[in-house]
């Protein structure tokens, strides 16, 4: 799962005609392949409600097992 990106924002998705690439940025990974874990840790100060996850080469599909957020 390379070039997959992840990001945060506090503005519903399904209600604005949201662009992606506007939310702040958590993180990115361009190093796990196919059926391997990743870890992805924020910044400190990234604060929202609404995690997007996202494949941003668009040269493979995009499966998530499982996806866990946790906030501190």
């Amino acid at each position: 799962m390379k070039n997959l990106q992840v990001r945060v924002t506090d503005t519903d998705p399904q209600n604005t005609g949201y662009i992606f690439h506007h939310n702040q940025l958590c993180g990115t990974n361009n190093a796990a392949t196919s059926g391997q874990w990743t870890t992805i840790y924020c910044s400190q100060n990234t604060q929202g409600r609404y995690v997007s996850v996202q494949n941003i080469a668009k040269t493979e599909d995009l499966n998530l097992c499982e996806f866990q957020v946790y906030g501190m």
